[in-house]
């Protein structure tokens, strides 16, 4: 993640630039970040071509946006990064919103790409473990899995209210058009006939 500086706060108080990344090219950030969450996940949806939505989706099924969270199986923060994983990922601090939201969306990313952008696969592989999806040739029989998949990608859908109605107001839209025209054509042929008929 090349991201050049990030407001951090020194001793007095005063708001001063930090270096974010370090020539390793993790995701070091500072916890006294002035980023909101949601300026965090634009900046993680933008440079990792991943949707806002199921960003924010996954925070919320893993952690509730609790930063702190820790699950039983010890998998920290708002994305729920097991210790590993976020190694892997260049994540130092599970605990900081920022490196744990870009790199959540980082494996997300990952994770979309490797099943060609089938987020119901993807999912299953960040709940369970890619081993997991190819063991199983999709998503895995765990429940919980199961689960989260539908969870987080009916949390997605819930998120674009005004899709259903765009697509509902398209459909009436065309059959009143579709009306109109076969209308308009049957008086043509009408009138056609008529005239024929009259010759």
């Amino acid at each position: 993640m090349q991201v050049k500086a990030i407001q951090a706060t020194d001793a007095a108080g005063n708001q001063t630039a930090a270096s974010a990344v370090g020539q390793s090219g993790d995701f070091s950030s500072y916890l006294q970040t002035t980023a909101s969450l949601e300026e965090i996940f634009t900046q993680a949806a933008q440079k990792y071509n991943v949707p806002k939505n199921l960003i924010k989706a996954i925070a919320k099924a893993e952690s509730d946006f609790n930063p702190n969270a820790t699950s039983g199986a010890g998998a920290q923060g708002i994305m729920q990064l097991m210790p590993a994983t976020a190694r892997e990922l260049g994540v130092t601090d599970s605990y900081d919103p920022y490196q744990n939201i870009m790199g959540g969306t980082k494996y997300i990313s990952q994770m979309l790409a490797k099943y060609d952008g089938n987020v119901s696969l993807a999912l299953a592989a960040y709940n369970a473990g890619s081993n997991n999806v190819a063991k199983y040739g999709g998503i895995p029989p765990f429940k919980e899995t199961q689960n989260y998949v539908v969870k987080v990608t009916g949390m997605k859908a819930l998120r674009f209210p005004t899709l259903p109605i765009a697509s509902m107001l398209m459909a009436a839209w065309q059959r009143l058009l579709c009306r109109k025209w076969k209308t308009a054509i049957t008086r043509a042929f009408s009138n056609s006939f008529s005239l024929m008929r009259n010759i």
